[in-house]
């Protein structure tokens, strides 16, 4: 027969022995089940010398694992430790430890699934990890964790050498921890999965990870590695990022991407200009996938195929695979361009030849950017700040997150770039004359003053990540030829003027999120449209 059930609730426990639910073996019949084995010292302590023992019975058809919890005053009420443990005895596929309809408490501290035990979740059922320290969920080589239901897990260590395996119709949360520690996804096939905790870090392992149904940034970053992503779809919630600045490919099903938070996809990091080490593509060669939403989405140095949807998104650097729809432009930088790079230590005029290098950090052996072949580059190997000092026509200006100086606009020079403007960190300091981004102007890090005068921009708008925006009493003209998008990230604009001249259904400015405008908003070509999130524009 099955091991029956031992409970033991003492304010402490010594000495040593043995607590046995082992389940019976029977000769030419199919053998026990291990037990119930359940020990709660508080606020004592469980001694080291104590061993408990659930196994299922050995002969003929061999039962399942029991279960054994132990928790004591250093696991906190509620979060002791659950351990299947059938003491090397493997069972045939479906006699496994179940978590069925019948388990009234399924929430413990932390799981060791060990010696040929083997794990099951019902469907329907949900089992929660309520601890946070050391290794919440133990797999152990030889032994099958199988996910049916919902599987909750917190803290942030995993170790799985076994099998783990999730059904369809099965799901997977992780929770992290109060202090957001950092959480690394076990690499595995999910049902659905889910991360959420605002604050955490959730990093995807450096192999791939695929999810049959949905994957659901709810709260906190999700960070994709090297490993690549496969998904039926992928939604990213409101305050809620996703982050690929590596080189794992993104392979998407039917559901496609819906974003109302943010999505960075930056090969290799640091701004456009990298090989396009990303790839997106669909998981069906002839099937375009939809990206959807009013959030805020930057996609740099990735190779894009089968993508469509009415998110406007715009490729830095990337190259365009074929198949992809209407919303998806690609800008092309640094194909054809020449990167300049800042390198003066103190403060220095933009026109000084002294001041620029062809490598990030080298020597001085180049002029100053200049012209549609130049974009000029700041980033942490050249510390000094930047005076324009006369007005420039370039490609674009790229300042990096490692830049730490700030770059300033002389009053009277006008600053014209055939590409787009990107700032992730630094400071950007406009004066009184014409800013004209013939592209895109995205701000992901820093501060960005804007002139008083006119800043014109033919791309997307898209202001995020924390950076700071300060209108200046200035003018955004947005001025392109097909549909543009605003992302102001919370930002308030002075005047905001549109004289868009795409044609009907092409000259649509799509307002993503809830934008203020301090001053005048004057639509004089073109059609202000609020995405189906729902913003609201304030005047």
């Amino acid at each position: 027969g099955a091991g029956g059930s031992v409970s033991i609730r003492a304010a402490t426990i010594t000495g040593n022995g043995f607590v046995k639910a082992n389940g019976g073996s029977a000769s030419g019949r199919g053998s026990g089940g291990g037990g119930r084995i359940a020990v709660i010292a508080t606020p004592g302590s469980i001694p080291a010398t104590l061993t408990m023992q659930a196994f299922g019975g050995s002969t003929s058809v061999k039962g399942a694992a029991g279960t054994v919890y132990m928790e004591s005053a250093s696991t906190g009420a509620g979060k002791g430790e659950l351990r299947i443990n059938n003491n090397g005895i493997v069972t045939l596929i479906g006699t496994d430890t179940r978590v069925s309809s019948r388990v009234t408490d399924a929430t413990v501290g932390r799981m060791v699934v060990t010696n040929a035990a083997r794990l099951r979740l019902d469907a329907g059922r949900t089992l929660t990890t309520a601890g946070t320290n050391g290794t919440i969920l133990a797999i152990r080589s030889g032994c099958t964790v199988t996910n049916n239901g919902t599987l909750s897990l917190s803290g942030t260590n995993f170790v799985n050498v076994g099998t783990f395996t999730n059904t369809s119709g099965s799901l997977v949360s992780y929770t992290g921890r109060a202090d957001d520690a950092p959480v690394t996804i076990l690499p595995a096939t999910y049902g659905s999965l889910s991360v959420a905790n605002a604050g955490t870090t959730f990093n995807l392992p450096g192999t791939q990870v695929t999810v049959n149904s949905n994957l659901t940034v709810s709260a906190g970053t999700f960070v994709q590695n090297t490993g690549n992503l496969r998904t039926r779809r992928i939604a990213v919630s409101a305050g809620a990022t996703w982050r690929n600045e590596s080189s794992g490919d993104i392979i998407l099903g039917a559901g496609g991407v819906t974003n109302g938070g943010t999505v960075l996809l930056d090969a290799s990091g640091g701004g456009a200009g990298d090989p396009d080490a990303i790839e997106i593509r669909s998981d069906s060669p002839s099937s375009q996938r939809p990206w959807i939403g009013n959030g805020s989405f930057t996609v740099r140095d990735a190779a894009v195929t089968n993508q469509a949807g009415t998110a406007p998104i715009s490729v830095y650097s990337g190259t365009d695979l074929g198949g992809n729809g209407a919303n998806w432009t690609f800008l092309p930088y640094p194909v054809g361009v020449t990167g300049k790079y800042w390198i003066a230590s103190s403060t220095a005029n933009f026109t000084s030849d002294a001041c620029w290098s062809l490598s990030p950090g080298g020597p001085p052996n180049t002029t100053a950017p200049s012209g549609p072949n130049n974009v000029a580059v700041f980033d942490g190997n050249g510390s000094g700040n930047c005076m324009i000092n006369a007005s420039i026509n370039l490609a674009g200006i790229h300042i990096k997150s490692g830049y730490a100086g700030k770059v300033m606009q002389n009053p009277g020079q006008s600053i014209t770039m055939t590409w787009s403007f990107i700032q992730a960190g630094g400071v950007f300091a406009g004066a009184n004359s014409l800013l004209d981004m013939n592209g895109g102007f995205s701000l992901t890090g820093g501060a960005f003053t804007n002139t008083s005068g006119t800043n014109a921009v033919s791309g997307n708008v898209t202001i995020s990540g924390g950076a700071t925006y300060a209108h200046h009493d200035g003018t955004i003209l947005l001025d392109g030829a097909a549909n543009q998008q605003i992302m102001s990230g919370g930002a308030t604009f002075f005047n905001l003027t549109v004289t868009n001249t795409g044609a009907a259904q092409s000259d649509r400015i799509v307002i993503s999120d809830n934008t203020d405008v301090d001053g005048s908003l004057t639509i004089a070509d073109g059609a202000l449209a609020l995405s189906a999130f729902n913003p609201n524009v304030a005047c």
